[in-house]
């Protein structure tokens, strides 16, 4: 595996599911890794620190759905405090993403993707890439 000063974890954080995307930043590129039930915005803990010990990476991003206006909404507080915890628990550099518009960009996405060996990614975990590759274009 590449150094993994290299890798980013992105999270698209939800009540119900969790999708989580590994970017690169030598490539500057993202893939899909899984979607993660959710209970209330809360994974199976097991589940997402086993990815994110075999992925080592330097950071975390979490995405930050802000309403069109730049505004905050219940979910965006719910957003905050994962990214808190999540910071908390890992001990690794986590920040906040835009998301504004990656939803819809998301399922036009994944209307039009194919399935690779079997495997189409959700839409959570499309939206996780989405995350990844705007901060990745923009650092």
């Amino acid at each position: 595996m590449a150094d993994s000063s290299n890798f980013i974890i992105a999270i698209d954080f939800g009540l119900t599911h969790i999708g989580l995307a590994v970017g690169q930043r030598i490539t500057n590129s993202a893939s899909g890794l899984t979607t993660l039930k959710a209970n209330n915005g809360r994974p199976n803990w097991n589940e997402m620190d086993k990815l994110i010990e075999e992925y080592s990476p330097s950071l975390l991003l979490v995405g930050f759905p802000l309403n069109m206006d730049g505004s905050k909404s219940e979910m965006t507080e719910k957003a905050e405090k994962f990214a808190a915890l999540l910071r908390k628990r890992t001990l690794i550099p986590t920040c906040l993403v835009d998301e504004r518009l990656s939803s819809k960009e998301a399922i036009n996405i994944a209307n039009g993707s194919k399935k690779i060996h079997g495997y189409k990614a959700t839409i959570h975990e499309i939206s996780a890439c989405l995350i990844a590759q705007t901060w990745l274009d923009e650092n």
